[in-house]
């Protein structure tokens, strides 16, 4: 039984993480985007 705890407590962890680290890079992606939006208009 502790073990599947512990097991259940690791999964759940690293789906927070990856949860985090996909938002983060959605995140840059929206401003890459929008950078290079904006660079277009100007030349």
């Amino acid at each position: 039984m502790k073990a599947l705890d512990v097991l259940i407590k690791v999964s759940s962890l690293v789906l927070i993480i990856s949860k985090i680290i996909h938002i983060r890079l959605e995140k840059r992606v929206s401003n890459l985007e929008k950078t290079q939006k904006r660079s277009v208009k100007f030349k």
